[in-house]
């Protein structure tokens, strides 16, 4: 199970201080049909970016606030990664992609009816913010409605490293206060709880690991439906379920 106490002493004393940040997000958001007609959209942390787009700058201080489109159709493969954490392993998501951003898994899940489709455009963030005013002023808010746009009717986060799970519960809150209804998978249950998002589904497994283990498409589908399968569950209060509890 990963714990800030695990993290390495410069990272623990950080976070241990750190003054977590929490998004109202009023009432919270319902879905409306079946997840069997239902659109799905990613939002990860994990700071992929196309050949074409310009990488994440982790020079930027307080952390990269900008986001990359990555289409439904992109080439899981030839994606990049930027990611300026160095606080969790990276290899796993780099060496399967469908561990952070999952568009194989949800494909298949559409063709073979568990969901309706999969969403045009999914969002890859940098989710190693420290100071995530500009997050919550102006990217998130944007990925909202970009969503809105694509008549998205739930979206799944992904956070990778340790503040990425601020950085997706705040885009979550943001995303669920817009009306789309929203779950994130969480390794790191304290940062989680502190930022309070809508649903978040907990999963004993290292920093780096949200969708379980690389190459096991099975395990990622289970905790993929796991954490859909929370979409119907009303909130407030937030709500953190565990996974073996809610296979």
């Amino acid at each position: 199970m990963a714990k800030i106490s695990d993290l390495k002493l410069a990272f623990r004393l950080f976070m241990m201080a750190y003054p977590y940040r929490h998004v109202d997000w009023g009432t919270g958001a319902s879905l409306t049909r079946p997840l069997g007609e239902a659109r799905i959209a990613v939002v990860t942390t994990a700071a992929y970016f196309l050949p074409d787009q310009p990488p994440f700058d982790a020079s930027i201080r307080g952390g990269d606030y900008s986001y990359r489109v990555i289409p439904f159709d992109a080439e899981l493969s030839a994606l990049g990664m930027a990611h300026r954490s160095d606080a969790f392993d990276a290899r796993g998501i780099v060496s399967d992609k469908n561990l952070a951003l999952p568009l194989d898994r949800l494909t298949s899940l559409a063709r073979d009816g568990i969901i309706g489709s999969v969403a045009p455009r999914h969002i890859s963030v940098m989710g190693s913010i420290t100071a995530p005013g500009r997050l919550v002023a102006h990217t998130a808010p944007e990925i909202a409605r970009m969503l809105l746009e694509d008549a998205v009717d739930a979206v799944l986060l992904t956070p990778v490293c340790p503040m990425c799970h601020q950085s997706a519960g705040l885009i979550q809150s943001i995303v669920e206060k817009a009306g789309i209804p929203t779950v994130s998978v969480t390794v790191l249950r304290e940062i989680t709880e502190r930022v309070a998002p809508p649903r978040a589904l907990f999963l004993d497994s290292p920093l780096g690991y949200p969708l379980g283990a690389p190459g096991d498409a099975a395990l990622q589908t289970r905790i993929i439906l796991a954490a859909l399968a929370l979409l119907t569950e009303r909130v407030p209060p937030a709500i953190v379920r565990d996974f073996e509890a809610a296979r």
